[in-house]
């Protein structure tokens, strides 16, 4: 694979991970939103952190999609940020943070982001 190959493939992973979080906490906020409550029942204090903050999270991970598909160098940045986010996720969000890590220093990423080289 090539390095437009490598950073293809990471946008559209960032891409459809910030899609699918996105979309499952919608459904979840709609959910609670037309669930009917008692009078003296509250709303979830759980529910009503975790869905703003995951919506942020998936807002940042579509992002960063945007900026590696554009080839920006902010958006090299994000993904080594969120990378160390997905390291905590074992097994397969630390395998996805050291693929892109190994990918983000390699020569032909910092070719393909004008990354000078020292």
């Amino acid at each position: 694979m090539t390095a437009r190959d490598h950073n293809k493939t990471l946008s559209i992973i960032y891409g459809v991970l910030g899609g699918l979080l996105g979309a499952v906490l919608l459904v979840i906020k709609a959910k609670t939103f037309f669930h009917e409550r008692s009078p003296g029942e509250l709303e979830d204090p759980f529910l009503s952190t975790a869905v703003p903050v995951g919506l942020v999270l998936a807002l940042l991970l579509l992002f960063t999609a945007y900026g590696l598909f554009r080839r920006r160098k902010w958006g090299r940045i994000l993904a080594l940020i969120v990378a160390c986010l997905f390291i905590w996720l074992f097994p397969l969000g630390t395998l996805l943070a050291v693929y892109i890590w190994w990918f983000m220093h390699s020569e032909g990423a910092k070719q393909l982001y004008g990354m000078k080289q020292g």
